[in-house]
């Protein structure tokens, strides 16, 4: 089987076709997006049933707000899941690639809860009213993927407003500048509206997943790894694997199938986390593959 035969080689059918979006972010797009179509429709006590409440340490059966208070947003404005959704297109797209979209969904759900986290503690703890607040949105899980960006791509300029040229660098310098204020204004009484303490937490996340060269995929147990999502409407569980040596005349097939197992492992985890010996396995493909079209 040639390079053209397999089946991320394969031009897509000609025809309307209704599927489940390819990519990590496509999928968080749409499921937000239909939450928040059907949030309007309920008149918001879907969003209110989902969110997280500041009192989670007294009642801690509670936790799974953690996970569903970042898909549920603002009913009353669209400019509240329209800014993080545009966000999390704008900087996870590049995340997502070098990553992979399982370790991206990790990723991006440990800052949510991290950063639900770091709200509720302080909200409960510093706040000076008793009043109960509740808190929804994905802000803190789509500003870890902002931080990650940061740290991989500090020099890179973007057009604020598009006319004024700014370093990805100065621009996470300023929202984190701003989120500190924001956060010291609501512990000294100030406006709640905006719950700054999550993006903080996304932005811890973000900033040691790249520090320490986190993983999240190798602490987990195969029995328990999030199953591979196809894109075509479903998911499938990775295949039992068995060794095999091939015979000599076979090393050309044995080199596709090892080709596969890298492509496959990029999705999964994104390039970085191919061995040297991989990569050198890949460019060595990569060229005898070249030599062959010629």
């Amino acid at each position: 089987m040639g390079f053209n035969d397999r089946d991320y080689s394969r031009d897509e059918q000609p025809g309307f076709q209704l599927r489940a979006p390819s990519s990590a972010i496509g999928l968080l797009i749409l499921v937000n997006g239909l939450l928040f179509v059907v949030d309007i429709f309920l008149e918001g006590r879907l969003s209110g049933a989902l969110a997280l409440e500041a009192d989670l340490f007294v009642r801690p059966w509670q936790c799974w707000q953690l996970l569903t208070y970042g898909f549920v947003h603002d009913p009353g404005g669209i400019w509240h899941i329209l800014g993080n959704m545009f966000m999390l297109w704008m900087f996870g797209s590049e995340m997502e690639a070098t990553y992979g979209k399982r370790e991206f969904l990790r990723i991006y759900f440990a800052a949510q809860v991290v950063g639900g986290l770091l709200w509720v503690a302080t909200t409960y703890f510093l706040m000076q009213d008793d009043v109960a607040y509740k808190v929804i949105g994905a802000s803190g899980a789509v500003t870890g993927i902002i931080t990650l960006f940061v740290f991989h791509f500090p020099r890179r300029v973007l057009l604020v407003w598009g006319v004024l040229p700014v370093p990805v660098w100065l621009l996470g310098l300023v929202w984190l500048v701003q989120d500190i204020a924001g956060l010291r204004q609501a512990v000294g009484g100030g406006d709640h509206g905006v719950a700054f303490a999550a993006h903080l937490g996304g932005v811890l996340l973000g900033a040691a997943y790249y520090r320490f060269s986190w993983n999240f995929g190798r602490w987990l147990p195969d029995s328990i790894r999030l199953p591979k999502f196809t894109g075509s409407g479903g998911f499938s569980r990775r295949p039992k694997l068995r060794v095999h040596q091939p015979p000599a005349e076979d090393a050309p097939r044995s080199m596709e199938a090892e080709v596969d197992r890298l492509l496959a492992k990029i999705t999964e985890t994104g390039y970085e986390s191919l061995s040297e010996d991989e990569k050198r396995m890949l460019e060595k493909a990569s060229s005898r593959y070249q030599r062959r079209r010629k």
